[in-house]
């Protein structure tokens, strides 16, 4: 409901205060927002509108501020957009994990296991890297 900046709202405020907290640690990501999903997903529209934007193509990424928006999001997209969808992805625990729908289907599971693969792996290099 907000692009750059346009609502004040705390949610707003934590978008903020994320994406400093990201490109402090990456640099050379290309991150930006808060944005609505017409606006990232749609390149022409938002340089015209935002022509300051550091995306230089459409978002490939979406992060939304709850996980009730963040779900009804991904479960809009799964429905509609003929795609295939991975997710729903946790953070913020010490150990890749994954959450599955009951309903999941069998590409549905094998996605999210590759996911939390990879992420296991790559958890691994990291420690072999600090050891």
């Amino acid at each position: 409901y907000s692009n750059f900046g346009s609502v004040r709202h705390p949610d707003v405020t934590r978008i903020h205060r994320t994406i400093e907290m990201v490109r402090a640690r990456r640099p050379t990501l290309e991150i930006d927002g808060e944005m609505q999903p017409e606006m990232a997903l749609d390149a022409d529209r938002r340089q015209q509108a935002y022509g300051f934007s550091r995306l230089t193509r459409s978002a490939n990424t979406l992060v939304f501020s709850s996980l009730a928006s963040g779900n009804a999001a991904y479960q809009i997209a799964k429905a509609l957009g003929g795609a295939s969808a991975v997710g729903p992805i946790v953070l913020g625990v010490g150990k890749p994990v994954a959450a599955m729908q009951n309903a999941a289907t069998v590409e549905e599971i094998v996605n999210m296991t590759s996911h939390v693969v990879l992420q296991a792996q790559q958890q691994e290099q990291l420690q072999q890297k600090r050891a």
